[in-house]
């Protein structure tokens, strides 16, 4: 586990995390998650090619979907009536996990969480995560548009933390 550890890269976030032991019944949850436009768009653009479309429009359109579809995600993990169980802070985020400032979770254990994720609009992320250590949650799985969402997440707070230490350098001189 201590490699793996260190392979995890973490940089420091705030994230809203609710969480509890996996026992197999999150499962439809977690597929009703995936993102219908994402999905709608790749295969009309594998049947078409996109030939028939507006460029404009159709990316006009669909941030407006995504953001309707963002506000709906929202809406219906607040109203959700399965209770996690566990809702911490997390301090830290990377590519693969994500880290909580105290010890909470069970080395080992599997999990299922709902991960708000900041950004122009809040998106509540369902995925599944095993604990490494008592701090530190790896991913095990994400649907694949959600790990889109994530990773530009992660690279928001990575290009926030370069500015940190850029200005910090700059300070110093």
């Amino acid at each position: 586990m201590d490699e793996l550890m260190s392979q995890m890269r973490l940089v420091s976030a705030e994230l809203k995390v609710s969480f509890c032991l996996d026992d197999g019944s999150f499962e439809s949850e977690f597929s009703s998650s995936h993102n219908g436009l994402d999905e709608w768009m790749s295969v009309l653009k594998a049947k078409e090619g996109g030939e028939n479309t507006d460029p404009l429009t159709l990316k006009v359109l669909t941030e407006v979907l995504r953001k309707l579809e963002n506000i709906e995600n929202m809406l219906s993990s607040k109203g959700d009536p399965t209770n996690l169980g566990n809702e911490k802070n997390a301090n830290k985020i990377g590519y693969e996990g994500f880290g909580f400032e105290n010890a909470c979770l069970e080395t080992g254990k599997k999990y299922f969480a709902r991960v708000m994720i900041g950004g122009f609009v809040h998106k509540n992320i369902k995925l599944f995560f095993e604990a490494v250590d008592e701090k530190t949650a790896k991913i095990t799985r994400i649907s694949k548009f959600d790990e889109k969402e994530w990773a530009s997440n992660v690279a928001r707070y990575e290009m926030g933390a370069i500015r940190a230490k850029k200005q910090k350098d700059n300070d110093e001189y």
